[in-house]
């Protein structure tokens, strides 16, 4: 009887290993299916962004991923699917009790569709909002969204003085050359000039020394940052007569 009771209980343990052993187990249990998020990137990665935000948009709104799944959409749909565009949007809006540090990013992707969307006027009207992002680097590029909208609306002067205080501040390459080819549209018109400490930008926007001598003569300024920039490019005989001018 004891010997019948001891094999009993090493067949119990032998099926116990053999079936319920995590690799051992002679029944193959189905793996837990593999999260959604996890899956989206693989898709992203794969070069398939269509596949990926829809993936994103069906993260749960419980899982604790959710917030990155919504501005991973929102970057992948952007200038792709506009319905899906807002539809990140609104659910990020949705959550901004419960995660208020989106306040800056949510306000960012807002602002920025208006902009892809060239409605120049939202963007000059809802100035302020640009306050609510406090992260730099998206609150720049507002910044010069918000500057092409003025001068896209007509507003050349607004968007001169916007320009070059921007253009002044550490701005991502392509920003600083896009944001410098504005300026000099801007100041080859008959508007107004540089002025006061705008004038520092003069010797970095991507002008001959030519054109800057003869902008420098034609907008004369008696101002310290004038006669700073003009002393780089004209020679004294040539300051000695505006001054006397």
């Amino acid at each position: 009887m004891k010997r019948r009771i001891l094999s009993g209980i090493s067949i119990l343990f032998l099926l116990f290993f053999l079936f319920y052993t995590p690799g051992c187990s002679l029944i193959r249990r189905p793996s837990p299916p593999r999260p959604i998020y996890g899956r989206a990137l693989e898709k992203l990665r794969s070069g398939d962004p269509a596949a990926a935000a829809a993936l994103f948009s069906s993260v749960s709104r419980d899982d604790d991923v959710y917030p990155a799944a919504l501005m991973r959409g929102l970057e992948i749909s952007r200038s792709r699917d506009e319905s899906l565009y807002d539809l990140f949007l609104s659910r990020l809006a949705e959550i901004l009790p419960l995660y208020p540090f989106l306040d800056d990013y949510y306000y960012f992707a807002l602002m920025r569709q208006q902009a892809d969307r060239e409605n120049h006027s939202y963007l000059i009207t809802y100035r302020d909002f640009f306050e609510l992002v406090g992260e730099e680097d998206l609150y720049k590029e507002l910044l010069f969204c918000y500057t092409e909208a003025l001068a896209r609306s007509g507003r050349e002067e607004e968007s001169l003085r916007e320009a070059a205080s921007l253009y002044r501040r550490r701005l991502p390459e392509a920003r600083a050359s896009a944001l410098g080819q504005l300026i000099i549209t801007l100041i080859q018109k008959e508007g107004p000039p540089l002025r006061g400490p705008e004038w520092e930008i003069l010797p970095r926007l991507p002008l001959s020394p030519a054109k800057i001598r003869a902008y420098l003569k034609a907008h004369f300024e008696d101002s310290r940052f004038w006669w700073e920039t003009a002393s780089r490019f004209l020679s004294k005989p040539e300051l000695q007569a505006l001054e006397e001018v």
